[in-house]
């Protein structure tokens, strides 16, 4: 399982990017996982530098080594996007669903 942060990266600056980082470390915390700022640093400088023109979809993920990866992704032109609510059983953990994890079996994508 990984812990994962999707952002958007426009002419090179993630918006609210304090937020995604504080976002991913008190996940990680939470879930005893290394997180490494260095490394969540230098992944993000590099990924300006390498996507300074553009808009892009990016997603960092961790691993509970807190080894970084990511994938990247560019924005769709779609406006209208739709989804579904649907009821989740109980044995769910609850830090599945608080955070953002690759474990996604509680939810069922079309």
């Amino acid at each position: 399982m990984q812990l994962f942060e999707t952002m958007r990266l426009e002419g090179g600056v993630f918006p609210r990017l304090s937020y995604h980082k504080n976002r991913m470390k008190t996940s990680c915390q939470q879930l005893g996982f290394d997180f490494n700022e260095t490394s969540w640093d230098a992944l993000v400088y590099k990924l300006v530098e390498t996507y300074s023109v553009g808009a892009f979809r990016v997603k960092i993920l961790v691993d509970a080594n807190g080894t970084f990866d990511y994938v990247v992704a560019e924005l769709t032109t779609k406006v209208n996007f739709t989804a579904k609510l649907i009821q989740t059983s109980n044995n769910i953990s609850e830090s599945v669903i608080v955070n953002k994890t690759t474990d996604r079996t509680h939810l069922d994508h079309n």
